[in-house]
């Protein structure tokens, strides 16, 4: 429980006294009345109307001054020299997140909470006096209103948190970058949410939501998306403090995300046009491409982010090898989980286009076949993965990002400049325009080539680090 956390006791010893329990109030009390009193404003002579400028005021504290104590609790802690002796205690990953999360942003839900109070009471008059009492038609209840704005506050700020957290993972200690992604995140959920609703462009039509084969309510439906996201973000914050606080991952939980994530965004193409008696099998191959967008770019950023440890093969082999099963799964490659999801989903599609009559098959293809589309993706993220370990996890010691800077600047864009017009662009990018041998093939080849040069570096690097330890 958050209650007995003991991160959160120290947040809440740092960050109220009698004194700043007593100003807060004071303060927004007073901003509060000069809305309503200053006779420029539109809300002059009417002090219970104050939802909106309560609403104004929320976002000031909440989404400034809460995301900027979030993305400065970490750092924080590295400067007050706390950080170490918490990852020598006996607090938890769970412990450390939610207590950070809700413990540095403390105060600030304590204003936050303030504010919504005047929201939900001055909600009644708002609804009383709105131009053609459309406010209260969308939201009979201050219930809505207020779930949306607090989490947009807390999901900026768990975004903020992530992004602090991350900073740290990599020796940096600077907050702007934090501060700005998790103000944009609570910007983005408040305008898609809150303003989205009082927008009629936006405001959708009916009530419902189709998703999958059910029908939700619209409200209902993004209150368990925010839910569903926030908490994805949360577990991802976990994941980060069990990898400093010296705990192995295994791809299990990125697997699940995944799978989720594609049930999530696939139940929302259930709203295309009807397409005869091939209409389910049309949506069923919509959702299976759906979830290879997702899982595609995750195991190519997982090749990135893990092409550094080549040694981690090694300990997967061993354990593979002695029957470890735990150390298996603790040493398995992020890209190796996410693999065996895509190639289910790969087959399944390929075999589900070839059974569809080619007269059906142009809602899908159009120009580029997606069979070979996604063969193509594929070959190439499996080429730069190659030279990803042979940069990042070889023999190269100095200046690794610029070297793999340059990679990317010759690959993608100083070879197709200059050899595009002989070769054709399917020998330099994931084209997908063309047959299997004109599209596949020569990447194949540069497969090849780059499988070469990463076993060649690495075994340059292991024959260096015998050497050094002769």
């Amino acid at each position: 429980m958050i209650i007995l956390n003991p991160e959160f006791h120290r947040y809440l010893w740092l960050n109220f006294s009698p004194f700043r329990l007593i100003i807060m109030p004071v303060l927004l009390g007073l901003i509060l009345f000069i809305f309503s009193s200053d006779e420029s404003s539109i809300f002059y002579g009417n002090e219970d109307f104050l939802f909106f400028p309560a609403v104004l005021m929320y976002c000031i504290v909440v989404f400034l001054w809460g995301n900027y104590e979030a993305a400065a609790a970490s750092s924080r802690d590295v400067g007050q020299n706390t950080w170490d002796f918490q990852k020598m205690s006996a607090i938890g990953p769970w412990q450390l997140t939610l207590g950070k999360l809700f413990g540095s942003t403390s105060y600030v839900w304590y204003a936050g909470l303030i504010l919504l109070g005047v929201m939900v009471f001055s909600f009644d008059v708002l609804k009383a006096g709105f131009v053609d009492n459309r406010f209260a038609e969308i939201y009979p209840t201050p219930l809505k209103p207020v779930i949306y704005l607090v989490f947009a506050g807390i999901m900026g700020h768990a975004t903020a948190l992530l992004l602090g957290v991350q900073s740290l993972k990599r020796n940096k200690s600077g907050t702007a970058v934090p501060f700005i992604c998790g103000f944009i995140m609570s910007c983005t959920v408040l305008n898609l949410t809150f303003f989205a609703d009082l927008d009629p462009l936006f405001r959708t039509q009916n009530s419902t939501t189709q998703w999958h084969s059910y029908t939700i309510d619209y409200h209902v439906f993004v209150i368990s998306s925010l839910i569903f996201f926030f908490s994805w973000i949360m577990i991802a914050i976990q994941r980060m403090m069990r990898q400093e606080l010296q705990y192995k991952n295994s791809p299990i939980v990125l697997m699940i995300f995944l799978v989720m994530m594609s049930l999530y965004s696939s139940g929302l193409l259930e709203n295309i046009p009807e397409g005869g008696e091939w209409r389910d099998q049309k949506v069923l191959m919509m959702k299976l491409f759906v979830s290879f967008t997702i899982i595609m770019p995750c195991i190519y950023v997982m090749l990135l982010m893990e092409a550094s440890d080549p040694v981690k093969y090694k300990r997967w082999f061993y354990a593979l090898k002695g029957g470890e099963w735990k150390r298996v799964f603790e040493n398995t490659p992020g890209w190796g989980g996410c693999l065996l999801l895509l190639l289910p989903v790969y087959g399944l599609l390929g075999v589900m286009i070839g059974d569809l009559p080619v007269s059906e098959r142009a809602f899908l293809e159009d120009d580029y076949p997606v069979f070979i589309l996604m063969t193509s993706f594929m070959l190439f993220a499996m080429r730069d993965g190659f030279m990803f370990h042979a940069i990042l996890g070889g023999r190269i010691e100095k200046h690794k990002s610029f070297i793999l800077m340059l990679y990317f600047f010759g690959a993608y864009y100083l070879l197709p400049f200059t050899l595009s017009s002989v070769f054709g662009p399917s020998v330099f990018y994931p084209w997908g325009k063309g047959g299997f041998s004109e599209t596949c093939l020569p990447v194949l080849v540069q497969c090849g080539i780059a499988f070469a040069i990463m076993i060649y570096f690495l075994r340059r690097k292991s024959q260096d680090d015998v050497a050094v330890i002769k």
